[in-house]
């Protein structure tokens, strides 16, 4: 090959290296810019609850490991001692807080999961002592070259225990996304069900970003794939403050609406049934007890239906107020089935040592959608309220008239 072509191909695969540095640098940069939106946001509009903690740490740990990524990049086959020191540093950022952003990953999914924090025995033998060992070996990448190496050009090389860190990286990832799958099989509610399986799909991008970046060398996708995964979580995040209670964590009434209206468009009305709950007395419960006391009887009347419909494919919503709504399929569950384990679980609440709970009571009825009958949500609902509200006129009745005339003219 004459001299000529041989220095033009080495000058051609030298711009074509620093385009590709340029890709990679800039891909970080956007990634990171769209990070620290999603952060802002986070971190000023959001309670400071234990699971936004932890989602944010998550969000800071990729910001820096993106940063380090970025500094590599922009520093890879520089030759002066400076850019080398740069490199160690950038890379050893990015190696670090990628695993931080797994292991806090699956601390934020086994959370949500589980409502409280891994063990402090479990936290340490499985997510601590792994880090110390891979940050040991990390950092003293320029005496052992085992997780990378940095050549004489200054250029950024794989080592050889470089799969075992991409692996335990991807692991905390499988494992928080094994156990939001899980918890989605056991969910009542659809919305939960969906939140839980949006949580599952976490490790999907993140795969898809390390096969790539394994496969073709030299591109780096995880961490981008990895905001992208932090993205739809955000996004879902947003999507359930529309569709949900913020008090009971029910499907609220906008939601009960267009999933009756979806029913109805999809199949006309078929098997599909609507039982309204109504709280006896609730006025007199925020009365005596207070509106806090109140707040908290709504949110133990969610949690019987969670109970009492664990097993079936019901849709439970929050009406608004102290209505609560039922949809069910008759050919899963008949209404009276459905009215029966409410009752049992109510009758077994009354049981407990909460103050309210003697005299807790809830009128329900139901309406069943006529084959064949053209109808909407509003008109199911309606007919369902109405027999609630018979329901809750005949209980008043007889009450009535199992009093004594005395007590009657006390009352």
């Amino acid at each position: 090959m004459p001299a000529a072509m041989q220095e033009r191909n080495m000058r051609d695969m030298a711009i074509g290296k620093v385009q590709l540095r340029l890709l990679n640098a800039g891909l970080d940069l956007f990634s990171l810019l769209v990070l620290l939106i999603v952060y802002q946001y986070g971190r000023l509009g959001e309670a400071k609850t234990q699971s936004n903690r932890l989602f944010l740490r998550i969000q800071e740990y990729l910001m820096i490991a993106l940063a380090g990524d970025m500094l590599g990049w922009i520093m890879n086959g520089r030759p002066d001692r400076f850019s080398r020191m740069v490199l160690y540093l950038g890379n050893d950022l990015y190696m670090l807080s990628q695993l931080l952003a797994a292991i806090t990953a699956l601390q934020y999914m086994y959370f949500m999961c589980r409502g409280r924090q891994i063990s402090r025995r479990q936290e340490m033998a499985f997510l601590w002592i792994p880090f110390a060992v891979i940050a040991v070996l990390t950092l003293s990448t320029p005496l052992t070259h085992l997780v990378y190496t940095v050549n004489a050009e200054n250029a950024y090389q794989r080592g050889v225990l470089l799969p075992v860190f991409s692996i335990l990286t991807l692991a905390y990832i499988l494992a928080g996304s094994a156990l939001c799958f899980l918890q989605a099989q056991r969910e009542v509610l659809r919305i939960a069900r969906r939140k839980y399986m949006i949580l599952a799909a976490f490790s999907i991008p993140v795969i898809c970003g390390s096969l790539f970046q394994t496969v073709f060398y030299g591109f780096s996708t995880v961490l981008p794939c990895s905001v992208l995964s932090v993205l739809i979580v955000f996004a879902n995040e947003q999507s359930l403050k529309i569709s949900a209670d913020p008090l009971t964590g029910l499907n609220n009434r906008g939601c009960l609406d267009r999933y009756l209206q979806q029913c109805l468009d999809s199949g006309g009305c078929g098997d599909l049934c609507v039982v309204m709950m109504d709280i006896n007395g609730f006025k007199g419960i925020n009365d005596r007890f207070g509106h806090v006391a109140g707040d908290h009887i709504l949110i133990d009347m969610a949690d019987l239906m969670r109970h009492a419909f664990e097993d079936t494919g019901c849709f439970l919503a929050r009406y608004g107020g102290d209505e609560f709504s039922i949809v069910l399929h008759t050919g899963s569950i008949s209404p009276q089935e459905a009215i029966r384990r409410m009752q049992a679980q109510i009758d077994a609440f009354r049981k407990t040592s909460d103050p309210c709970a003697s005299s807790f009571g809830v009128s329900m009825g139901y309406a069943e959608c006529e084959k064949d009958a053209a109808g909407t949500a509003e008109m199911l609902i309606r007919k369902a309220d109405e027999r609630m509200y018979e329901a809750k006129r005949e209980m008043k009745a007889a009450e009535r008239m199992s009093l004594r005339p005395g007590d009657r003219r006390d009352r």
